[in-house]
């Protein structure tokens, strides 16, 4: 019959891939199916194998049907009222276990950020790597302690022309220096953290558009992939070059206050060595806990985008099963649960 040959050729095309089919009739195909999701009055009824939404649904039981179960096995896909299934061959994976769950969970990730990490990203600006990064990095760090050595030294001379030992012009001329020093470490700090940016929303988007169906799309929900290209590229995009300029300003400003302070009274370089093993110690137990902090933050986002990106797409089922309030609740509930 036309649906067998159907059926037989949608088979081949998925092999090795999780294949869901909405059946309102064609029923005796029923037994070919892994798992059955039963839709009654706009919810789930029952999802199981075959044998068991046989007994309790038999209109889905025919002489076919039967006579398939007995050669074939348990299986699955809807039937009343629309519903979804996975064919038996297209829902082993690779390594020929099949996938517990038609989406994979959008899971908070662990781990250190490396510096090799962070040096890709900067090099990124320049379309090359950790050298390319590298070499950037030098450069913004030389612009900010250039930038800190010349407010120290207009306020030297400032101090000596107050004091009548020298002229304003000295001072007028740092001054001027330092301004466009200040300046120029701002904008540098932001250009290289658009371009950046724009490197890796286009690599992202350009690995996005060519990744698999079957592994990607397929176990991946919608709020997740939004999540990615909303709140966790606006991080890279507005408070990182924020975070990294405030890091090189106070490091530069540590680093001379520091010298100058060794300078004038040498001992106190102990008592310095002292603060920055203990600073250093709570900045590394901060980072951790804010990385994971920053982490569980976007995670919990994906489920209130998935939602809200299933209830656009299917406004029409939902109206025509008079489902609003249930969506809505359900919307509301995650809302609260998750922000």
């Amino acid at each position: 019959p036309t649906g067998q040959r159907v059926y037989d050729g949608i088979a081949e095309l998925a092999k090795n891939a999780l294949v869901l089919c909405a059946m309102s009739a064609q029923v005796h195909l029923l037994p070919r199916f892994d798992q059955i999701l039963v839709v009654e009055a706009g919810k789930i009824a029952m999802v199981d194998g075959y044998a068991k939404v046989a007994l309790k649904y038999p209109e889905l039981v025919d002489s076919k049907s039967m006579a398939a179960a007995a050669a074939a096995g348990s299986a699955g896909s809807p039937a009343q009222g629309g519903g979804k299934a996975a064919p038996k061959a297209a829902a082993k994976k690779p390594g020929g276990q099949r996938p517990s769950a038609l989406a994979r969970k959008d899971g908070v990730k662990s781990g250190d950020v490396s510096a090799r990490m962070l040096l890709r990203h900067l090099g990124e600006a320049a379309n090359g790597g950790q050298a390319a990064g590298f070499f950037i990095f030098l450069g913004i760090l030389a612009i900010f302690l250039a930038g800190q050595t010349c407010r120290i030294v207009s306020d030297v001379l400032l101090v000596d022309w107050a004091s009548g030992k020298s002229g304003f012009e000295p001072a007028f001329v740092t001054l001027g220096a330092c301004v466009v020093l200040l300046s120029l470490r701002v904008v540098s700090t932001c250009e290289v953290s658009r371009r950046a940016s724009l490197a890796v929303h286009g690599r992202t988007f350009w690995c996005m558009l060519r990744a698999p169906v079957s592994e990607y799309f397929d176990v991946t929900t919608s709020g997740e992939i939004v999540n990615k290209f909303s709140k966790d590229l606006e991080t890279g995009d507005s408070l990182l070059p924020e975070t990294c300029m405030q890091f090189l300003s106070n490091s530069s400003q540590l680093a001379t206050i520091g010298i100058l302070s060794t300078y004038a009274i040498p001992w106190f370089a102990a008592v310095l060595a002292a603060l920055g093993v203990v600073f250093v110690f709570i900045g590394r137990q901060f980072v951790g806990i804010s990385r994971d902090l920053k982490r569980l933050d976007g995670s919990t986002r994906s489920p209130v985008f998935n939602v809200f990106a299933e209830t656009l797409s299917g406004l029409e089922t939902i109206r025509a099963w008079k489902a609003q309030e249930r969506f809505l609740q359900e919307f509301h509930r995650r809302a609260k649960h998750n922000l």
